[in-house]
């Protein structure tokens, strides 16, 4: 990871910012929230700011699948070239956002970027065996648990009140949200 921040350096240099502010916003592109919970590695105060204002602007898997979803509803085909023109107006925003709050808002002294490298070497099998089954654990109790909630309460609608799918709790509620589905274009 310290060797991308200084790879992405240079580029970063271009938005105020220096190549510590890459990781923050490569988390970002999975969600927000750990992403400006990354920029505690940030050295000074009007880096970090920068980057917890800036990083919410990347957008996340849910907002991606959001935009799919609605795209196709709304622009058929032409979805893809949406994308592309709200990845370009996405960059623009950043660029924009981050020039102004450099020159307005948060002035200061720019720093350079300052690392240390680590150095190369094999990973150990048993730190990661014991990384991976902590993680797993943690899943398993948090995540596991609001999943198998959440399909538990999906089926007892499904099923209730007479064991017919047609005439269930599930059911009333689809019919009664069906007259949304030929605003969006659906049947």
């Amino acid at each position: 990871l310290p060797r991308l921040a200084y790879v992405f350096d240079p580029f970063m240099q271009r938005l105020g910012l220096h190549g510590k502010s890459f990781m923050p916003f490569l988390i970002s592109l999975s969600c927000n929230i750990p992403g400006v919970f990354a920029t505690r590695v940030m050295d000074s105060w009007r880096q970090r700011l920068i980057t917890v204002v800036l990083t919410p602007i990347i957008p996340c898997l849910a907002i991606w699948a959001v935009v799919t979803f609605t795209g196709t509803v709304f622009f058929g085909a032409k979805t893809p070239l949406v994308v592309v023109v709200l990845l370009i107006v996405i960059v623009l925003h950043l660029i924009l956002t981050s020039f102004l709050l450099r020159r307005i808002v948060v002035k200061g002294e720019h720093t350079g970027l300052i690392m240390d490298m680590p150095p190369y070497h094999k990973p150990n099998i048993k730190t990661i065996w014991g990384y991976a089954w902590t993680n797993g654990k943690a899943f398993l109790k948090r995540g596991f648990t609001i999943i198998a909630l959440v399909s538990f309460i999906v089926w007892l609608f499904s099923y209730f009140p007479d064991g017919n799918i047609e005439t269930s709790f599930l059911a009333s509620t689809g019919k009664f949200l069906n007259p949304i589905g030929p605003l969006m274009g659906f049947d």
